[in-house]
């Protein structure tokens, strides 16, 4: 079987218990069993590995030096929450399903009773948890993949018996038996309690252009068995390591796998040629995480140059000569606090400011991130930069909950604060984070904002000001060289941490 193709969140180790009523049950809102039929009525409810918690972590982050001016930066990141601890109702008869495994959550249930295998689908929070069947004895399984939206778990192939090839359906799952009495006209209950098992990394890793495309790797995993209806037990990978290759497309290759157990593991990459190590990457069965492994050669890093700058002039960060055939991106994860880009001779953003009267009018290209706050304006010789940029609802930093631009800086290339985008018809936008770490936002220019405010840098004179701002449309060779220019007019604290990166696609 090849797992590394499972799909999302493999659920199992469910502990069941049936017990019967000496009669019929009928809740007021249930329909009424079918004749000759007697009910099963399912009491389902979801659990993490408690014995794991203390492991639990939205982000792990490491940087690992691969020499040859090739740095690699990874994080892994919690994507989803599949369950709840939850604590099982007192009362095993609960017609209600305990919370703990979202609403989204489909799950099936297979019955047999010695002629033909039944199967039904249902739905996490549903109004219907039951199903009908005809007297006698029937094994049943009852199985979830986890998936959100999932109407197929009834496509499954069939033995003799039951359902026996599970290898051949994409995201195979996990479950134990249990065999009961329907009784006709009578409801029985099965308590089930679902224990998550396996869990998916998406691995997702970006290339610098010195380095070649083709990805292989290999990550630990423990076997996970259970019993289907035929086989005393069937096994679900195996204990060691699982191989996989990542499919590249352009500057970026990624895949999947699914991994069983809970125990830190190792994942080792091959990148053209050079091997990378990815200690103690620590998942929790039941839960979707994105492994994502930046390589980044020096050369792609920009930092401010060393050596004193004068307050109001331009530093050079960045130029240079750049072919592909979709532009570029600029991520950022240190700013302070503000930066312009030129391409082709033309920037990217323009600003037009009128501070202290008509006389003082000017343009200029930073975007400017900071500036509204109460003695915060960034003014030299005359001359005010207000923030001329803002979040697209209209927030902006330093205030209401979003942290100033300054105080966002970390280490996470894989989670940049601010990323501005020129694709290959030469359209600019800009996406930024209002935490550091955050989910990115995108960002506008400002347009007739006034405002007055005292400078932290110009003898704490008030100044008045107007700012209009656009982003402009550049001019993108596909076809040949660019020449691209990062820069940022000096403050008091110059800080810039970024890297660009070419796009093909």
């Amino acid at each position: 079987m090849k797992y590394k193709y499972f799909v999302v969140l493999i659920l199992s180790g469910f502990f069941l218990n049936s017990c019967q009523k000496d009669n019929q049950t009928i809740s007021p809102d249930s329909t009424a069993i079918e004749a000759g039929k007697g009910r099963l009525k399912i009491n389902l409810s979801g659990s993490d590995y408690a014995d794991i918690k203390s492991n639990k972590s939205e982000i792990q982050n490491q940087e690992i030096e691969l020499g040859s001016g090739i740095k690699a930066f990874v994080s892994l990141e919690r994507i989803d929450r599949q369950s709840t601890v939850v604590k099982r109702a007192a009362n095993r008869m609960a017609t209600a399903v305990e919370k703990g495994l979202p609403n989204e959550t489909y799950y099936g249930i297979l019955t047999y009773n010695g002629n033909s295998p039944s199967v039904k689908t249902l739905q996490v929070g549903g109004a219907n948890q039951s199903i009908d069947l005809a007297p006698g004895t029937h094994e049943v399984i009852l199985y979830s993949r986890g998936l959100k939206n999932e109407t197929t778990l009834n496509t499954i192939n069939w033995g003799p018996k039951g359902f026996y090839d599970v290898s051949a359906k994409d995201g195979a799952f996990m479950a134990t038996t249990k065999t009961l009495q329907i009784k006709a006209g009578e409801e029985t209950a099965i308590n089930a309690t679902l224990i998550h098992q396996f869990s998916e990394i998406n691995i997702n890793v970006k290339l610098p252009s010195t380095v070649a495309t083709a990805v292989t790797g290999s990550i630990s995993t423990s076997k996970i068995n259970y019993k289907p209806f035929e086989n005393p037990t069937v096994d679900f990978q195996s204990d060691g390591n699982q191989n996989f290759t990542l499919v590249a497309a352009g500057a970026t290759a990624s895949g999947k796998v699914i991994v069983g157990g809970n125990t830190p593991r190792d994942l080792t990459l091959n990148v053209g040629g050079k091997t990378i190590t990815v200690p103690n990457v620590r998942v929790i069965p039941g839960e979707r995480y994105n492994l994502n492994i930046n390589l980044v050669s020096d050369n792609e890093i920009i930092k401010v140059p060393t050596g004193t700058h004068t307050p109001g002039e331009s530093i050079v960060l960045y130029e240079k000569d750049l072919s592909s055939t979709n532009g570029f991106e600029i991520d950022i994860t240190d700013l302070d606090n503000s930066f312009a880009v030129e391409v082709n001779g033309k920037q990217v953003f323009t600003a037009d400011i009128a501070s202290n009267g008509i006389d003082n009018q000017f343009e200029y290209h930073d975007m400017q991130f900071q500036g509204r706050e109460t003695g915060e304006l960034v003014a030299y010789q005359n001359k005010a930069y207000p923030a001329n940029i803002k979040f697209a609802d209209g927030s902006v930093w330093g205030s209401n909950g979003v942290s100033s631009i300054w105080s966002m800086a970390h280490t996470n290339w894989n989670k940049p604060t601010v990323k501005l985008v020129v694709d290959g018809n030469g359209n600019v936008k800009l996406f930024a984070s209002k935490t550091a770490q955050g989910e990115l936002f995108e960002v506008v220019a400002v347009t007739g904002e006034t405002g007055r405010n005292t400078s932290r840098l110009d003898g704490s004179r008030e100044y008045s000001y107007n700012v209009t701002s656009q982003f402009n449309t550049v001019n993108w060779v596909k076809s040949g060289t660019n020449e691209v220019k990062i820069s940022m007019i000096s403050y008091d604290t110059n800080r810039f941490n970024g890297i660009l990166s070419l796009k093909s696609n």
